[in-house]
C-alpha cells in the first residue's frame, strides 16, 4: 500500500495543470473523478459471474474483457478519492459489501451511433426475466495475499456480479449472492470482441 500511495502522491504532482493523468492504458480525470479504459465484449449470451475480467481471467464467465492491469484499476480509484471498504469473505457471501460507491458506464459504436449504457443493464436476471436495475456498484477492493500478492492481478477478475472477495468491484443487490440466475444481456450487447470503453465514476457524497 505504501507502493501505491508513494505512485498516487507522485500522479497528482505531475497533474496538477491537466487534471488528466495515464496509468497503463488507464484514462484518471481528476477533475470529475472518472476513469476510462478500453475493453470488449467477451459473451453476448450465457451465465456470468462477472461483469468484467481481464484477457487472462475467467473468460468462460464474464460479459466484458479488458488487457489493463487490475493493479493500475485499483490505483486509478484510489487517485479519485475512492476508499476500499472489503467485507466479503467468500463468493456469494450475504454479507453486504463495504466501500465507496461507483457508477459503471459502457460505451461502443455501432452503424455509426454511439451506444451507452449502465454497466448493470449489460447483465439479465433470468429470474426475475429483466435487467438488472440501475444502482450504484461498492468499491470493495480486491484483497492482497501473503503469498500470491494482489489477488486481482493474479486471477484476472475486476467487476463481480456474483460478489467476489478477490473483485475490484462488487455487486449490492441480492442477486450478488446467486451464481445461478445472471445471464449476459443480449437484447443489449453486441457481437463478442465488439470494442468498447468502460467509464466507472464516484458517486457524489
Amino acid at each position: 500500500m505504501r507502493k501505491i500511495s508513494l505512485l498516487i502522491s507522485a500522479l497528482i504532482t505531475l497533474s496538477l495543470s491537466s487534471q488528466t493523468t495515464h496509468i497503463g492504458k488507464i484514462t484518471v480525470d481528476l477533475q470529475n473523478h472518472r476513469i476510462s479504459f478500453p475493453a470488449r465484449v467477451n459473451m453476448k449470451e450465457g451465465l456470468v459471474e462477472y461483469l468484467l475480467c481481464t484477457t487472462w481471467g475467467k473468460l468462460h464467465e464474464s460479459v466484458l474483457a479488458t488487457d489493463i492491469h487490475p493493479t493500475n484499476l485499483q490505483t486509478a480509484l484510489l487517485l479519485i478519492g475512492l476508499k476500499p471498504g472489503g467485507g466479503l469473505s467468500y463468493q456469494g457471501d450475504t454479507a453486504q459489501p463495504k466501500g465507496d460507491k461507483v457508477i459503471i458506464w459502457v460505451e461502443w459504436w455501432e452503424e455509426g451511433k454511439q451506444k451507452r449504457y449502465r454497466g448493470e443493464k449489460l447483465v439479465w436476471n433470468k429470474k426475475e426475466e429483466k435487467p438488472l436495475p440501475e444502482m450504484e456498484w461498492v468499491f470493495t477492493g480486491s484483497v492482497h495475499h501473503e503469498k500470491w500478492g494482489f489477488m486481482a492481478e493474479r486471477t484476472g477478475v475486476i467487476i463481480a456480479t456474483y460478489r467476489d472477495p478477490i473483485a475490484i468491484i462488487n455487486n449490492p443487490l441480492p442477486s450478488g449472492t446467486d451464481d445461478t440466475i445472471l445471464f449476459s444481456n443480449k437484447k443489449i450487447l453486441p457481437s463478442p470482441g465488439k470494442e468498447v470503453k468502460v467509464i466507472i465514476e464516484r458517486v457524489k457524497k
